[in-house]
């Protein structure tokens, strides 16, 4: 799945400082710790994010998610990878 080429809403990630648990960066710091989200670029939360909790219990916001046209998608994959590339 590739969600920037894909059109996803994680272009609203760009030019956002990356957060992890132990370093917010995002000027809201609740998103961090209501949706328990590991490394991922925040500004006001996020509208796309690789590394949530995996939890099966709750469809929103936990495990890999994406908005996309006002409709949240949410799968719970046993692994992600990451893959960053320079802009040439």
């Amino acid at each position: 799945m590739r969600l920037l080429d894909g059109g996803y809403d994680i272009t609203y990630s760009v030019g956002a400082k990356f957060s992890t648990v132990d370093r917010i960066n995002d000027p809201n710091p609740n998103c961090v710790k209501k949706y328990q989200m590991g490394g991922w670029w925040l500004r006001n939360c996020a509208s796309a994010t690789l590394n949530g909790a995996y939890d099966f219990s709750s469809s929103g916001g936990y495990g890999l998610f994406w908005i996309l046209n006002g409709m949240d998608y949410v799968i719970h994959p046993r692994e992600t990878t990451m893959m960053l590339r320079p802009k040439l």
